[in-house]
């Protein structure tokens, strides 16, 4: 009896401290959107802080400023500029092209996922490495928007080199 009691109290202590765990990084998550000037409106929705446009917009704004609407909207060349960022990123952590090659093969040799849920995934996924490396991600972005809409004469330029995805007549 008393092993099935030690056992039965170890597994409890197992789950509070996973419990805690838990409890300190949602609490850690909620200082950092209050930080950011979100508000909590219960449960897993916060509100954006008024008189600014969320970053996803602002964002897209510049891009319709920057390339023109028709490739700010074009779909399959946002992907393709996504995945160039992705890769410059892992590149700048040491992974080879052949070891991007491998993932590259393994991802396409499943079925395609839904943007959505994918777009969580690699929002998520980036969190956590930025955490591991002490980057602030948001801080990042916005000092990256910062710096493209102050180059946005050099950034077309250069984009006018760019032709990995055709674009439509």
């Amino acid at each position: 009896m008393t092993t099935q009691l030690d056992e039965a109290h170890a597994r409890a202590l197992r789950f509070a401290n996973r419990w805690d765990a838990a409890l300190c990084a949602y609490e850690k998550a909620a200082n950092t959107l209050r930080q950011l000037g979100y508000t909590d409106e219960g449960g897993e929705y916060w509100k954006p802080p008024l008189g600014r446009k969320p970053f996803q917009l602002r964002a897209h704004e510049w891009a319709v400023d920057c390339f023109g609407t028709q490739k700010a909207q074009h779909t399959p060349l946002r992907a393709a500029r996504f995945l160039e960022e992705a890769m410059e990123l892992v590149q700048s952590y040491g992974l080879t092209s052949q070891e991007v090659l491998k993932i590259a093969e393994y991802v396409y040799g499943r079925p395609s996922g839904h943007s959505a849920q994918e777009t969580g995934g690699v929002i998520v996924t980036l969190a956590v490495l930025s955490e591991l490396e002490g980057i602030d991600m948001l801080r990042e972005g916005e000092h990256e928007l910062l710096r493209v809409i102050q180059k946005i004469t050099e950034i077309r330029e250069r984009d006018k080199n760019k032709t990995y995805i055709d674009m439509p007549p």
